[in-house]
Order: structure tokens, then sequence, then C-alpha cells
């Protein structure tokens, strides 16, 4: 019954314009970010709330990962690249949060 509930809030439209809000206020915080560190952070990759942060170190997402877990931010590595580092915020998250 939960599946029922969460297809149900994912589907309203209040939730749907929160996301596409969310999706373009990180990526456009993301691109700032980048633009101050392109020789170490090289990439973004996403697909909606989904995130990859590409880094030019083959472990460089271990570090940033670590660094963001001690100021309360939770991420991980991809276990297939640890050069990009997985962020995905919650639907319901809002600016405030962020």
């Amino acid at each position: 019954m939960v599946v029922l509930k969460v297809l149900e809030v994912s589907q309203r439209v209040d939730v749907r314009e929160n996301v596409q809000f969310l999706t373009r206020y990180l990526r456009e915080g993301l691109k700032t970010i980048r633009s101050w560190n392109d020789d170490f952070f090289i990439g973004i990759r996403q697909l909606g709330l989904v995130m990859g942060l590409e880094f030019n170190h083959p472990e460089g997402a271990k570090y940033v990962m670590r660094s963001l877990y001690e100021n309360g931010v939770w991420a991980m590595y991809s276990m297939l690249d640890p050069s990009v580092l997985q962020f995905k915020p919650g639907l319901l998250c809002d600016k405030p949060l962020l």
C-alpha cells in the first residue's frame, strides 16, 4: 500500500512542478560551482533529480563524498565509476531546505 501512496504523491501537479523547479535550481547551482572548479569538477550528468557529478581524478568522488558527509550532506560515489558522485535529492525537498 505504501507503493500506491508514493505513486499518488509523485503524480501530483505541485510535486511535479517542484521537481522541475529543483532540477533547474540545482543544475544552475552546480554549473556555477563547476565554473569555479573546472579543473577538478568536470561534468554534470542529470536525469530529473538524479545527478552524477563527474571529477577528473579517478577516485575524486570518494573525496567529495567524505567532505559532504562531514557537512551533513548524504551522497555516494558510483560503484561502477568512483570518479562520479551520485546525488539524489528528495522529490519533496524545497528551496528552504537547500
